[in-house]
């Protein structure tokens, strides 16, 4: 069996105190945030290197665009791993309900797909376990969002598309929380 190496250069732009990554492949182009400020902020972040990009390639065109959230949930001094009832829907958390002794539960972690007109969606949610295969100690729970269309386009149309994206993203987040982790989150 032949194999064949191919090399490429990768180029990887860091914010000044790391907290964001813009990365060029030949196949792909991708934006990490590790501290996340607005999405208004990403947006124009975003719109601005996407514009470069398309200046200067002209004729490129992408095969996918996606916007991905990961919301780690962890709520200070809570004794009980799954007392999450005052911060979320109690619709997502139901399902550790269904288990006589939650005490055991290792992981339990959900994963939804919608379709939204060309938008597709990928919901993850509950509790992942840092510690597994121990049982659960830890009180974090997470939404995990994804919203991404497979639809070939031209770059400079991602805009059009990351706002639908958030739109979606933003509804599910919204439905998932409560008023009290609402005022948690503006302190």
């Amino acid at each position: 069996m032949k194999t064949k190496e191919a090399r490429f250069r990768q180029w990887n732009f860091f914010g000044k105190e790391r907290e964001k990554q813009f990365v060029i492949l030949p196949q792909a182009v991708f934006v990490s945030h590790r501290r996340y400020t607005t999405y208004e902020n990403m947006k124009d972040e975003f719109a601005r290197a996407v514009d470069a990009l398309a200046k200067e390639y002209p004729l490129a065109r992408v095969a996918r665009f996606g916007l991905r959230y990961v919301n780690n949930i962890a709520i200070e001094n809570l004794r009980n791993p799954f007392a999450f009832d005052d911060y979320l829907s109690p619709a997502l958390l139901n399902a550790n309900k269904f288990f006589s002794a939650p005490e055991l539960l290792t992981r339990l972690f959900h994963v939804a797909e919608l379709k939204v007109g060309d938008i597709d969606v990928r919901f993850q949610f509950g509790f992942p376990n840092q510690d597994y295969p121990a049982v659960i100690k830890r009180p974090l729970f997470v939404l995990d969002t994804d919203a991404y269309v497979q639809v070939a386009h031209e770059l400079a149309e991602s805009i059009q598309y990351m706002d639908r994206a958030h739109e979606q993203i933003q509804l599910l987040f919204e439905a998932s929380i409560t008023d009290n982790l609402r005022a948690l989150m503006h302190e």
